[in-house]
Formats: C-alpha cells, sequence, structure tokens
C-alpha cells in the first residue's frame, strides 16, 4: 500500500542513486539530433539550390550560451527567416527527383508526338504539321494548307448541294400546291355545271306540263 516514489527495488537503491540515473537518462536523450534536424543525405549540394536552402534553413539552430541564452544578433534572425521564407510549400527537396519528374514530362510528350505522328488525319496532326516543318522533303505546311483547302472545298460543295436540295424541295412543294388549287377549280366548275344542266331539265319538264 506504499506509494510507488520508485523502481519495485526501491528498498536496494538510494533517493540520490535513482536521481542521478535519471538525470543521466535525461541528458542522453537531449544529446541525440532529432531525424527532422540532421542534415539530408542528398549527396552533392550545388550552392543555390533548393537541397542546400532546405538544409539550412531546418539544420540552423539559435546560438545560445552556457545558460541556454540566445546570442545571436537579431541580423542573423532576420537572414535565417529570409532563409527559410524562400522555400515554397510543396518544393520538391532533393533535386534528383526534381530532374526524374522533368525527365518523366519530357518522355510523356516524346510519346504524344510519336502517337500523333501515326495519326496523320487526326485534329493534332493538323495543328503539329502547321509548324512549318520539313519530313522527307515535303514541306508539311504546304500539305496542312492543301488538306485545309480541300476540306474547305468539300464543306462548300456539301453547303451548295444542301441549297440546291432546299430550292428543289421548296419548288416541288409549289407545284403541288398549284395541282391542289387547279384541281379544286376544275371540281368547282364541274359542279356549276351539273347545276345547270339540273335547272335546265327543270324549266324544260316544266313546260312541257
Amino acid at each position: 500500500g506504499k506509494p510507488q516514489l520508485f523502481p519495485p527495488c526501491w528498498k536496494c537503491c538510494t533517493t540520490a542513486d535513482y536521481v542521478e540515473q535519471e538525470e543521466a537518462e535525461e541528458e542522453q536523450a537531449a544529446s541525440v539530433v532529432p531525424e527532422q534536424l540532421r542534415p539530408l543525405p542528398v549527396g552533392p549540394v550545388r550552392p543555390g539550390s533548393a537541397s542546400q536552402r532546405l538544409i539550412i534553413a531546418v539544420s540552423a539552430e539559435p546560438d545560445a550560451d552556457e545558460d541556454g541564452m540566445d546570442t545571436a544578433a537579431p541580423e542573423e534572425h532576420e537572414q535565417e527567416f529570409q532563409q527559410g521564407q524562400q522555400l515554397p510549400a510543396g518544393q520538391v527537396v532533393d533535386d534528383r527527383l526534381e530532374q526524374q519528374q522533368q525527365l518523366q514530362q519530357l518522355g510523356l510528350q516524346h510519346q504524344l508526338q510519336m502517337q500523333q505522328a501515326q495519326e496523320p488525319h487526326s485534329e493534332f496532326a493538323d495543328h503539329r504539321l502547321q509548324g512549318g516543318a520539313s519530313e522527307g522533303g515535303v514541306d508539311v505546311s504546304a500539305v496542312a494548307k492543301e488538306a485545309a483547302a480541300a476540306a474547305e472545298a468539300a464543306e462548300r460543295e456539301a453547303a451548295a448541294r444542301e441549297a440546291a436540295e432546299r430550292e428543289g424541295a421548296a419548288r416541288e412543294a409549289a407545284r403541288e400546291a398549284a395541282a391542289r388549287e387547279a384541281a379544286a377549280r376544275e371540281a368547282a366548275a364541274r359542279e356549276v355545271a351539273a347545276r345547270e344542266a339540273r335547272e335546265a331539265a327543270a324549266r324544260e319538264a316544266a313546260a312541257r306540263e
């Protein structure tokens, strides 16, 4: 029921020994440099590179005397702060990773160019051929212009055919309307003639009676 002020072997240890051991452990823990404060293993660092700026910003520790008081001048703190501000958020630390990303981008661009070259009739190839380059002794710019002119001519021809079809349909509709009107006039004339014939027959019958 006694309070646990010391380790289970408190009967064999004195208070001074335990305090001395605890202080030694604290000093050993304080002497270990944290992982985030260690210089990054990036190999040779180029002066002025992102790796050097990050190492300077992270590894910089304030100057302190034996009592723990900071002895660094305000100008040094301002310089360290500016060096830290020069690093934008999300920047790649290792320059080799940046080079790898650039190589990957170049590879993707080359793959896209090869795909465009395999599709000469695609929209991407039309834009690519407008640069005026020469392939196999042929001016691809002239070829692109000829293809564009042919496409415009085909569009104009299709528009002319469509206009002619619309005009023909309008003429056909007008002919049908005229035919219906003529048939209506003919039917009205026949009806008038039949009525006149009936009236004449009625008058003749009345005269005989």
